[in-house]
């Protein structure tokens, strides 16, 4: 267990509590009154995510079983609100305000622990400088920070991107699309790096020695140009899902596609969990309709993106592969595979908001590590319905 999650612990003894920091909750308004730069990118709007589509049996299956889906959700211990959050994100049109997205330059700033809080030379909490901040502990902050690191920074520091790809994905690597060029900045990454990190770091052109590792309990900078990209992580603003697939594709060797139109569908027979149960009975279904298996872990950033970018369809159970779908080109259809205890709508949204058209199916929990069976008949149907090919079984009215 690392220090950070250590003292985390201590939240449930109340020995040792949080800091109490005053808030600053407006840097447009503090930029103006202390002569910070400050520049929007994008001025506030309305963003329109579309609901899922699928089949009329997993739509029988919600009028059957809505309740249970609801409350067997990965997240029902944190309510049965969650449940029905994402439900509706399954099923509905929503249409809700993005923030104005904006960088501003915050001289002598302190980035907190591994969720880069970020605090003002005047002992300020500047709330949208962060989507999440579990705070500190005066144990931690008695530590002090003693030195000023030299020049302009920004943070890929963010609440759970340590060790989460879709958190450090849309919650700080979406900042980097703000700026054309990066080489004029430094910048501060989690303390520990997984391969993950540094391929996503590496694809969109953040060399080896621009990157400093966040020390505890902060590390203070010359400069730090806060970057502000959304309300929250996980509603991402369109424009910036297109600009970063541009950054990342503007990248690769300008060379016509090997094999344009791929449809392609993850294998994840190599992982801890979340793997299709039987995976071997649908492999035949998939090859007759033209997809290729593919373990995306196996393969270079780089590589992931240049396939993603040859993709027609793109399918699979959950996981961290899906982000790839911001490379594909908009009109990509995505279908998610569900299991009954792990589904929400982070990839539905993230692939509305890319211009794609997304399916889901739920197949059956097999297992405490979430591994899915999926009844092979079901995946032809759905599979037939996406490729607006002649139905191989019509199913359930």
């Amino acid at each position: 267990m690392n220090l950070t999650n250590k003292f985390r612990k201590l939240t449930r003894t109340n020995t040792d509590p949080l800091v109490k920091f005053p808030e600053l909750l407006n840097l447009n308004a503090a930029a103006r009154e202390r002569g910070w730069e400050y520049h929007e990118i994008l001025p506030a709007s309305i963003q329109t995510c579309y609901g899922a589509r699928a089949i009329s049996e997993d739509f029988l299956q919600w009028v059957d079983r809505g309740p249970e889906l609801v409350k067997v959700h990965r997240d029902a211990h944190r309510g049965e609100s969650f449940g029905r959050f994402w439900a509706s994100h399954l099923h509905s049109v929503r249409r809700y305000p993005a923030d104005p997205v904006f960088h501003c330059t915050v001289p002598d700033a302190t980035l907190l622990l591994d969720d880069g809080g970020v605090l003002t030379d005047r002992g300020e909490l500047a709330r949208e400088a962060y989507f999440l901040f579990q705070g500190i502990r005066e144990s931690q902050w008695q530590k002090g920070v003693n030195k000023t690191l030299k020049g302009r920074f920004i943070s890929l520091l963010t609440s759970y991107g340590d060790r989460n790809i879709g958190h450090f994905f849309f919650d700080a690597m979406f900042r980097v699309a703000l700026f054309d060029q990066l080489s004029d900045f430094q910048f501060l990454v989690p303390p520990k790096l997984h391969p993950w990190h540094r391929g996503l770091i590496e694809a969109v052109g953040i060399e080896p020695h621009q990157m400093v590792h966040q020390e505890e309990p902060g590390t203070r900078v010359e400069e730090l140009v806060v970057c502000h990209t959304a309300q929250q992580g996980y509603m991402p603003r369109r424009e910036l899902i297109a600009k970063f697939r541009e950054k990342v594709l503007g990248r690769l060797p300008q060379t016509p596609p090997t094999r344009p139109f791929r449809r392609l569908f993850t294998d994840r027979s190599a992982m801890k969990q979340r793997r299709m149960i039987n995976q071997k009975e649908l492999e035949p279904i998939l090859k007759d309709r033209g997809f290729e298996m593919v373990r995306w872990e196996t393969l270079t950033v780089q590589e992931q993106a240049t396939l993603a970018m040859e993709t027609e369809i793109m399918a699979g159970p959950h996981g961290s592969h899906m982000i790839n779908g911001v490379i594909c080109s908009p009109g990509t259809k995505v279908l998610e595979i569900m299991n009954p205890p792990w589904w929400d709508g982070s990839n539905l949204r993230q692939s509305t908001l890319a211009g794609h058209e997304f399916w889901y199916t739920f197949g059956e929990n097999a297992s405490k590590d979430y591994d899915t069976y999926m009844d092979p008949r079901k995946l032809e149907r759905v599979l037939d319905y996406m490729l607006d090919a002649p139905v191989t079984d019509p199913g359930p009215g």
